[in-house]
């Protein structure tokens, strides 16, 4: 650890640094001394106070002013995963990650976590329609049942109509067969009285001759 009070740098960098890639790093570097996400640390540990704004804004223009190679690559500063994989690439300073696995196991990480979200959404989900089936079914079954008792009891009427019209049936038969049947012993009596009577009068004549 390296407590500065002050830094002075050539305004040309690449008269002194010859790889661009050293460059552009050392501007990375002295914009991180005015960064909070690197010195909040500094300041919460070992309670280093910050510059003040105005002289914050001058260095920073000063960092800006800074001559730097053509080529000299821009260094990104990673915070937090990249999900598109910039954080594993080159030129890249990043406060998360020291592999490039970590990263993706933190990726990973997060997936399979919205991966476990997703399911009990889904669970949930099939938990409500199988009380929506079941609700449904249990008044199908009702409906169905007050159906069948309906079919019965019309279907027992309909057997009482029918039996009541049988015995109607029968009633009369036996009506009309005992009716029959009294005509016929009033013909009998009748015919029998008709004999007697022939034979009592054949009697009385024979007895007056």
């Amino acid at each position: 650890m390296v407590a500065i009070t002050y830094v002075i740098v050539r305004k040309d960098l690449p008269s002194f640094i010859p790889d661009p890639r050293a460059q552009s790093l050392l501007v990375v570097f002295l914009k991180s001394l005015y960064d909070s996400d690197f010195i909040s640390k500094c300041q919460e540990d070992y309670l280093f106070l910050p510059v003040p704004e105005n002289l914050r804004e001058i260095a920073l223009k000063s960092i800006e002013s800074l001559t730097v190679s053509s080529g000299a690559p821009t260094w990104i500063k990673e915070v937090d995963v990249s999900e598109d994989g910039s954080g594993t690439g080159e030129y890249v300073i990043s406060n998360y990650r020291s592999l490039a696995s970590v990263g993706d196991i933190a990726t990973l990480t997060k997936h399979s976590q919205d991966t476990k979200d997703q399911f009990n959404m889904i669970t949930e989900d099939l938990n409500q329609m199988k009380k929506a089936l079941a609700a449904i079914e249990e008044a199908e079954l009702a409906r169905l049942s007050n159906q069948l008792r309906q079919e019965e009891i019309d279907q027992l009427i309909e057997d009482i109509g029918k039996r009541a019209d049988l015995g109607f049936i029968i009633a009369i038969a036996s009506l009309s067969l005992a009716f029959l049947c009294l005509l016929m012993l009033i013909r009998q009596q009748t015919f029998f009285r008709r004999n007697e009577t022939k034979s009592t009068t054949a009697t009385v004549t024979s007895r007056q001759k």
